[in-house]
């Protein structure tokens, strides 16, 4: 991959640029040490000047391998790549260049050296403001630093980043502040004791106050072992806030698992996780091969029982199941100070309070459940719970979005466009009780701030909110006002309170406004790591060799804005976002592959844009039972992983190297048994089951 520059503007839609010329001066003292050091380590000035030169397009590049041309000499490609020594790639670099001082990367950008003058000749129009300039000054502070400095040659890469963009990331980064430190419950069980008679949960059965919740939770505390991995294997309604609230009172951890899950795929949850106890709903589940516990009337008549408080704010609360790559999922292990700093922020950033209530969507098992529940609880508010069954149906929701005065909407962005397609397409409005709108997960269609506008009130706050369950929800936010017409996604935004977020290239060194690297979420809600999986662990959760800070590696790309905002660029591995949930494409590849009669298979995701992602399986051979792999899939993974389409090959299309050319897949036409499910059917507006 050749070296790829920021750009506004394609240099190959634009012919014959303007071209700016930028001069800097290279004092003679300057030059003579920086032969002097070339000379020591057998290289000709010449060469130092054309690596440092190819360091510093690297350093303004998403790719490492530069490629240019030399003149005379041709064509060059050096591995810029910033782990590696200033010394090694200099030496590449002369064994294919042995005397050539002027470089080109097209008719864009080029450099030579006129006896001690750097020249630059740049099309400045093709690149963000600014972006020129902090290269050449960087480029000019480089080569004194390896005048001056040793190390600067056999090391790795030094700091790139510019002074000023430095004290932007300081300034943004600088996210300090105090909340209380007490476990996750702790909030909920201080607000019953202020407003008992408040109402608490309201579900399709019944509705709990503070007094009854509290009350319940504490008898389930008294049955629940404390330092114990308890399961939650639950349908949506009261009964799922008061067993987490209970398990927590417990002492204990709880970890959510749909009810709906295959049988093989529970069962190794159960065991994986070392759950000695599931608290469950009556006639839920059956044949659980551990204990369990239902959970029912009963619990909500009788005296409180005291509970003890005998967690750390630094011990386990949850555990949440993400997708694996190697076809297992992985327990992200959160703790209590790492949750409380997340909600208690949202709280106070959005004043949500006693008047406010939150339309639970999410799964327990998605981590938006975290805030949906102990956020509200912790304010004083209401959790409406929508009946099970109809987190998909739009034309459930607007009833009981009404009724109970939802004020407070969180959920992936895709079901907020489903509410917005099905009250438009009725003529109906978004409820006016609606003032904040909480979307995180995935990525939020441009158009979509607009149209929630257009059916709701004035004065509605959206918000883009965006992290990862291994950072406790959320990281960072993004208040969406006048969305641009010329963006092409809506901004990450900046970190939230007691939080970072880094942009590093592969030396873990800041990269500049504008160039893509991988994101590292640092702070309070960087998760304790995956639940009995060190090897996961350290490759995931590293600690920052400068600074010495424990950062959560994302795998997520994304770069800085000048002003600070982050923009989101999506992933370089096979991980994607389907409707708000990760999926690890190697998890259901792993599962195809387990299929009798399948030899090989490959998933993708298509799609034109970030909101119509699906997922597409190909197998082989060409006989391989298409037809009968949607059921099949069901038996082992959550429906969110079953592709929606398969189609059978005699082989895959393959790379000159040997590997599979997923983009020659994405051009195959998926053929198979062709059903989309009802989420599909919602998301492309065809709501031919809803009542009028």
């Amino acid at each position: 991959m050749t070296a790829k520059l920021p750009f506004v503007t394609d240099p190959a839609a634009v012919r014959n640029p303007a071209m700016c010329r930028r001069r800097r001066q290279l004092p003679e003292p300057l030059h003579r040490a920086l032969a002097d050091r070339a000379n020591e380590h057998g290289l000709p000035i010449e060469a130092v000047l054309a690596a440092a030169f190819a360091r510093t397009v690297a350093d303004w590049s998403s790719h490492q391998q530069i490629a240019f041309t030399a003149s005379p000499g041709g064509p060059v490609l050096v591995d810029m790549d910033p782990r590696r020594s200033f010394l090694d790639c200099a030496h590449d670099l002369h064994d294919q260049v042995k005397a050539s001082v002027s470089f080109s990367l097209g008719t864009w950008l080029t450099h030579h050296v006129d006896e001690f003058e750097l020249i630059w000749d740049t099309a400045d129009a093709l690149f963000p403001d600014g972006m020129v300039d902090s290269m050449t000054a960087a480029h000019e502070t480089f080569l004194r630093t390896l005048a001056e400095h040793q190390d600067a040659w056999t090391g790795p890469a030094r700091a790139c980043l510019p002074p000023e963009q430095d004290r932007v990331r300081q300034r943004i980064n600088a996210t300090a502040q105090a909340f209380p430190d007490v476990l996750l419950h702790r909030p909920f069980w201080q607000q019953a004791s202020r407003t008992p008679d408040a109402v608490a949960v309201i579900d399709a059965r019944r509705t709990l106050t503070y007094r009854e919740l509290r009350a319940g939770a504490a008898q389930l505390a008294h049955q629940v072992r404390p330092h114990r991995m308890v399961a939650v294997i639950m349908h949506k309604g009261w009964e799922q806030v008061l067993a987490v609230t209970g398990i927590l009172a417990a002492g204990a951890t709880y970890v959510p698992m749909s009810p709906d899950l295959p049988a093989e795929r529970l069962n190794h949850l159960l065991a994986h996780a070392e759950i000695t106890l599931a608290v469950t709903q009556p006639g839920v589940t059956e044949n659980l091969p551990v204990p369990h516990l239902d959970i029912d009337e009963s619990f909500l008549s009788g005296d409180e029982p005291p509970i003890r408080w005998e967690r750390s704010p630094s011990d386990l609360a949850y555990i949440i199941y993400t997708s694996g790559s190697t076809g297992l999922p992985k327990g992200v292990m959160i703790s209590h100070r790492g949750a409380v700093n997340t909600i208690l922020d949202i709280n106070q950033r959005f004043d949500v309070g006693p008047s406010d209530r939150v339309f639970a969507l999410s799964s327990l098992g998605f981590d938006l459940s975290v805030y949906d529940v102990f956020g509200l609880l912790a304010a004083g508010g209401a959790i409406v719970i929508p009946a099970p069954g109809t987190e998909r149906s739009p034309w459930e929701w607007t009833d009981v979005l009404a009724e109970h005065r939802v004020t407070v909407w969180n959920s992936v962005p895709a079901l907020m466009e489903m509410l917005v397609e099905y009250s438009a397409g009725r003529g109906l409005r978004i409820p006016d009780s609606l003032r904040l709108v909480l979307m995180s997960g995935d990525w939020i269609p441009v158009t979509l701030p607009d149209r929630v506008r257009r059916l709701s009130t004035p004065d509605i706050t959206l918000i883009g909110m965006g992290g990862a369950t291994e950072a406790s929800i959320w990281s960072n936010y993004f208040p969406i006002g006048t969305v641009d017409p010329d963006w092409s996604s809506i901004p990450y935004g900046t970190p939230l309170a007691n939080q970072s977020f880094e942009v590093l290239d592969p030396a873990l060194r800041r990269r500049p406004d504008w160039v893509p690297g991988e994101l590292y979420i640092g702070g309070t809600g960087v998760a304790m790591g995956y639940w009995r999986d060190p090897a996961k662990t350290t490759s995931s959760f590293i600690t920052h060799p400068e600074t010495g800070q424990r950062l959560y590696r994302t795998g997520d790309l994304g770069r800085y804005h000048p002003d600070g905002n982050l923009e989101f660029l999506g992933r370089e591995d096979f991980q994607v976002k389907i409707n708000g949930y990760r999926v690890e494409l190697g998890e259901i590849e792993a599962a195809l592959h387990a299929h009798q009669d399948i030899t090989g298979a490959v998933v993708i995701a298509t799609g034109t844009s970030h909101d119509t992602r699906r997922l597409v399986a190909y197998v082989t051979p060409a006989q391989a039972p298409v037809n009968t792999l949607r059921k099949y899939l069901a038996t082992k993974l959550p429906p969110y992983l079953v592709p929606e389409r398969f189609t059978a090959m005699d082989q895959f299309p393959l790379t000159t190297n040997g590997k599979v050319d997923r983009a020659a897949l994405t051009s195959t036409p998926a053929q198979g048994d062709g059903t989309a499910d009802s989420e599909t059917q919602m998301l492309t507006g065809l709501f031919s089951n809803s009542r009028s």
